[in-house]
């Protein structure tokens, strides 16, 4: 885990900046391809306040301790779930809660359970 700003998101690779985006386009909606234009809006939309911005890297219980998935969060609550590396999320959390569809809901569940609040 790790807290995310924009000088540390403009560090990031390619790939990775990409899923920031998606991610980051579902928290505050909209479609955006430039980290610039999503901080400006998140700006806008926060009315200065800090929004916490963290990625998670999630092993899956009972296999190899390697990252399967990572979670970018948003205001703690809110967040997108990734394979590694890959910019087509599998999940969403809204409000602390994960949403779940048929092909996921295993996944969902375990993360639900693993939520601390």
């Amino acid at each position: 885990m790790g807290a995310y700003d924009e000088p540390k998101v403009s560090k990031l690779s390619a790939a990775e900046q990409k899923q920031f985006l998606v991610a980051g386009s579902r928290f505050v909606g909209g479609n955006f391809r430039a980290l610039p234009a999503f901080f400006k809006k998140l700006r806008s939309e926060s009315d200065g306040d800090d929004v916490d911005i963290l990625r998670w890297r999630i092993s899956v219980k009972g296999k190899s301790k390697t990252p399967t998935y990572e979670m970018w969060t948003f205001l703690v609550d809110n967040g997108t779930v990734f394979p590694v590396g890959k910019p087509t999320p599998v999940l969403e959390m809204i409000q602390g809660t994960f949403q779940t569809r048929k092909d996921n809901a295993a996944l969902a569940s375990d993360l639900q359970s693993a939520v601390p609040f």
